[in-house]
C-alpha cells in the first residue's frame, strides 16, 4: 500500500497579508480523489486549522513508518513563503512575515525540509511532494516567495514539484475549476505506465500549449523508476491467473470437459475430475471451476454436491484450491467477465459457499474472489468472507386490524434498510411473505447467505406471522366484488335484492398461495329487499355470506384473482 497525505487551505485569516484562494481545497479534493483511484490510501485535510494539519502530518509520519510502504506522496495547495531560512507552506492562521527579521513562527507553517527529513527518517520509501503554491495576490500563487524553493536540500529517492519557477506566480482556479497546474496534473497523473519525471512534463507542457505565463519545475534525486499508473488500475492486473482465464473462449473450452465428463452421469463429478487433475494445470482447473458454477446456475448440479467439503478439499495443494476459485469468479461473474447478479434460483450456492469459507482451509480462495471484487464493492453489499452480520431494519405496521383465527399476524412492510441506507422490499413477483420467505428474498435481492442475515423488526413478530405488500382492507374488496356482481339470483320466496354495502366481516385465515394471497372468512351485507312479483319493497335486510378468494397486488392496489366461494345465505322456504 502507498501513502499520500493532501493539503488544501483557501479560506486564510489574515486577507491584508495572504489573499483567500478560490480552487486550493478543489485542487487538493481532486487530487486526493485521484489518488484513491490509483490504490493510494489518501488522509486529506481541506481549510484545517494548524493543529489539525499538524495532526494529519503526525498520522502520516506514524504510516509510513509502520507499514513500510514503498512510495509516499505530500500534495499542498495554499500559500508558500520564503521565512525562516526555509521554505514554508502556509497554514490558515499564517501571519506577516517580520520585514526586518524575516521570521515566521514555526507553528503557522509546514518547513518543506523538515518534511523531507522526516519522511526519510520513517523509512526508505520513495518521497514525491508536489506543492502549488505561493499564491499571494486574489489571481496569483507567489509574488513575495522570490526564492521559494532554491535552499531545499532534495535527498536520496526524493522528488519534488513545484507548480511554479523560482520567483514567479501560479495562477489559482475558481470555485468550480482547478488551478492550470492541477488541471494538468489531474489531466496525465492516471496515464499508464507514465514516469514521474516524463509526467511532469507532460504537465509542464501542456501548462505552455496552453498560453500560461507559468512554469512547473522539478528537483528529483529518484534512482528508481516510478509511474502513479502501473496498470493496477485494470482488472486482473495482479491476478495469480493469466488474463486469458477469464475470456469467453476459454469458458467454453472448460465447459466443454466438464460435459463430457458427465455423460455417464452426474454422480460424483469432483471425484472423476480429481483422477485428472495431476495432468491438469492450475488455469485450467480454475477454468473447469467456472464451468461448473455455470452448470450450477443452470439447475444441472446441485450446489451442495460440489461443495461438500470432502469433495472440494480434493483440490487444495500449497494452500491454494484453483477450483473453487474458478467456481467462486463463475458465480458472481459471467462468460464475458461481467459481474452478474444470481437470480433466486442460484442463491442457494451463496449458502454453501458460506459454509465453505469456515474451513481456514479455504482461506486462499476467500482472499481471491475478495481482490477480484475490490472494484465493485460499490456496487453489493457482500463480498465472500465478510464475518459481519448484516443488520436489516424493517419497520412494519399491522395490514390489517382485524384479529383472524390464524395463530399469526399479517404485517405491510413500509421501509426496509440495510447499512444505513433505505432499500425497497425485493421484487420476487410474490405479494405475500412467511418469515423464511422473506429472508430467501432479502438473500437473492442482496447476495448475502442467510447466515449472515439478521432481520430487526419494529414490532415484535411471530414465527407464524405473514408479510404482505400493503395494508389489506377486506371490506373494500368485498364492496368491489359486489358493486360489480349485482345479485340477480331469486330465492327461494321470490325475492331478489340490491346491493346497499358491507355491514360487517371477519377474517378465519390468511395464507400465502404460490406467488398470492388467500384469504378466507365471513361477511355481512346491507341490501334492499324487492318481492319479485310487484316491485315492491318490502324491507331492508342484512345477509349473511362465505368468502374465499385469492388476491394478487398490482399497479399499487389489491385485486381479485379468483374466487371459490362467495356464498350468501339466502332465506328458504
Amino acid at each position: 500500500m502507498n501513502y499520500a497525505l493532501v493539503i488544501g487551505i483557501n479560506d486564510y485569516e489574515h486577507t491584508d497579508v495572504y489573499p483567500k484562494l478560490r480552487s486550493a481545497v478543489k485542487d487538493a479534493d481532486d487530487i486526493a480523489r485521484k489518488l484513491t483511484e490509483l490504490n493510494f490510501e489518501v488522509d486529506c485535510s481541506l481549510d484545517d486549522d494548524k493543529d489539525t494539519v499538524q495532526m494529519y502530518w503526525c498520522n502520516f509520519l506514524e504510516k509510513i513508518a509502520k507499514e513500510k510502504c514503498e512510495v509516499a506522496v505530500v500534495y499542498f495547495a495554499g500559500h508558500g513563503v520564503m521565512a525562516n531560512q526555509y521554505d514554508c507552506l502556509l497554514m490558515r492562521e499564517a501571519i506577516a512575515v517580520s520585514p526586518y527579521t524575516g521570521i515566521l513562527p514555526d507553528s503557522h507553517s509546514l518547513k518543506v525540509q523538515h518534511l523531507i527529513d522526516d519522511m526519510r527518517a520513517n523509512g526508505d520509501q520513495m518521497n514525491i511532494i508536489i506543492i502549488d503554491a505561493c499564491r499571494t495576490m486574489a489571481n496569483m500563487r507567489g509574488t513575495v516567495a522570490r526564492n521559494f524553493g532554491t535552499t531545499t536540500k532534495v535527498p536520496f529517492q526524493t522528488f519534488i514539484a513545484y507548480s511554479t519557477s523560482p520567483g514567479k506566480g501560479a495562477k489559482d482556479g475558481t470555485e468550480k475549476t482547478n488551478s492550470p497546474f492541477a488541471a494538468a496534473l489531474l489531466n496525465h497523473i492516471g496515464d499508464k505506465n507514465l514516469p514521474v519525471e516524463m509526467l511532469f512534463k507532460t504537465v509542464r507542457k501542456e501548462i505552455q500549449e496552453n498560453g500560461i505565463d507559468q512554469l512547473p519545475w522539478e528537483n528529483s534525486c529518484l534512482v528508481d523508476n516510478f509511474c502513479f499508473n502501473y496498470g493496477q488500475m485494470e482488472r486482473h492486473y495482479d491476478s495469480i491467473y493469466d488474463k486469458s482465464c477469464f475470456t469467453s473462449a476459454a469458458g467454453d473450452r472448460d465447459a466443454c470437459l466438464v460435459k463430457s465428463l458427465m455423460m455417464n452421469g452426474k454422480e460424483n463429478l469432483l471425484g472423476k475430475l480429481a483422477t485428472l487433475k495431476k495432468t491438469l494445470t492450475p488455469p485450467a482447473i480454475f477454468g473447469i471451476g467456472r464451468a461448473i458454477a455455470g452448470l450450477v446456475k443452470q439447475k444441472e448440479i446441485e450446489a451442495v454436491e460440489v461443495l461438500k467439503y470432502n469433495k472440494i478439499g480434493l483440490f487444495t495443494e500449497n494452500g491454494k484450491n484453483h477450483l473453487l476459485n474458478g467456481i467462486l469468479y463463475g458465480v458472481y461473474f459471467d462468460i464475458e467477465d461481467r459481474l452478474c447478479k444470481p437470480d433466486g434460483r442460484e442463491m442457494d450456492i451463496l449458502d454453501e459457499l458460506d459454509r465453505l469459507f469456515e474451513q481456514k482451509e479455504f482461506d486462499s480462495s476467500v482472499n481471491f474472489i475478495r481482490h477480484e471484487m475490490e472494484s465493485f464493492k460499490d456496487e453489493i453489499d457482500y463480498i465472500p468472507g465478510d464475518r459481519n452480520t448484516y443488520k436489516v431494519y424493517l419497520e412494519i405496521e399491522s395490514a390489517t386490524e382485524e384479529t383472524t383465527e390464524d395463530n399469526h399476524q399479517v404485517w405491510v412492510i413500509k421501509d426496509m434498510s440495510i447499512k444505513d441506507e433505505t432499500d425497497s422490499l425485493p421484487e420476487t413477483g410474490k405479494v405475500c411473505f412467511n418469515i423464511k420467505e422473506l429472508r430467501n428474498a432479502i438473500r437473492d435481492q442482496f447476495w448475502i447467505p442467510l447466515a449472515k442475515i439478521k432481520c430487526i423488526y419494529s414490532e415484535n413478530v411471530g414465527n407464524e406471522d405473514l408479510f404482505v405488500l400493503d395494508k389489506l382492507d377486506i371490506a373494500d374488496i368485498l364492496n368491489d366484488y359486489f358493486v360489480g356482481n349485482c345479485i340477480s339470483d331469486m330465492d327461494d320466496i321470490c325475492h331478489h335484492y340490491e346491493y346497499v354495502g358491507i355491514d360487517d366481516f371477519y377474517i378465519q385465515h390468511l395464507m400465502p398461495e404460490e406467488e398470492y394471497f388467500r384469504v378466507q372468512g365471513t361477511f355481512t351485507i346491507q341490501v334492499v329487499d324487492y318481492l319479485d312479483s310487484e316491485e315492491e319493497i318490502m324491507d331492508d335486510k342484512c345477509i349473511d355470506g362465505e368468502y374465499d378468494m385469492v388476491l394478487d397486488y398490482d399497479n399499487d392496489k389489491w385485486s381479485v384473482v379468483d374466487i371459490d366461494k362467495m356464498k350468501l345465505d339466502l332465506p328458504q322456504i
